[in-house]
């Protein structure tokens, strides 16, 4: 009886580590997400133009809005743990084409890149939902927001810290994308 008890604590350890695992890893997509969104407009306008730059934000937003009602059926056929990374993959796309350049590029990125971010998004939640038991939903779902929400402030610091004494657009784009795509790689 008492192997029992154990192997139920070791289970619970694992979903509860795959709880914070998942929390953090969102945070970072996000994170970068945020931050790569605050620079855009920074480090490339002068190449394509602010304007297309904007342009190519509207197409983000709207690949995600037109794909993520899709995003489920994606998740129930490959699960939650495939489709995190291939969402998370989608989104190192749009760091690539920030490192050259080009109008063409930046526009079917960003498509991507709103695809994967609307994947990332309910795959997170199915993962959590998995490892979460109806007494542990609560706390688990609150530690998930509270990472998730941080980004906001880490994205958006990481854009000041980074933008804040350079004038070099060259070196700015490719130490803040670097980084960023890191991030997302982790």
């Amino acid at each position: 009886m008492a192997e029992t008890a154990n192997a139920g604590d070791g289970d619970a350890r694992v979903k509860r580590m795959n709880v914070y695992t998942n929390a953090m890893g969102t945070m970072l997509v996000y994170t970068s997400f945020f931050a790569g969104t605050m620079l855009l407009p920074t480090v490339i306008k002068e190449e394509i133009g602010q304007q297309t730059v904007y342009y190519s934000m509207a197409v983000h937003s709207l690949s995600a809005a037109l794909t993520c009602p899709f995003s489920m059926f994606i998740i129930k056929h490959f699960g939650a743990k495939i489709s995190l990374v291939l969402g998370s993959m989608c989104c190192l796309f749009f760091y690539l084409s920030v490192i050259v350049p080009s109008g063409t590029a930046l526009f079917i990125t960003q498509s991507i890149f709103g695809f994967g971010l609307a994947l990332v998004r309910p795959a997170s939640l199915k993962f959590l939902v998995q490892n979460s038991s109806p007494s542990t939903m609560g706390r688990d779902t609150g530690i998930h927001w509270g990472w998730f929400m941080s980004s906001m402030i880490w994205g958006n610091a990481i854009a000041l810290v980074l933008t804040k004494n350079t004038t070099d657009p060259d070196w700015l784009r490719m130490m803040v994308y670097s980084i960023l795509a890191t991030l997302r790689g982790l």
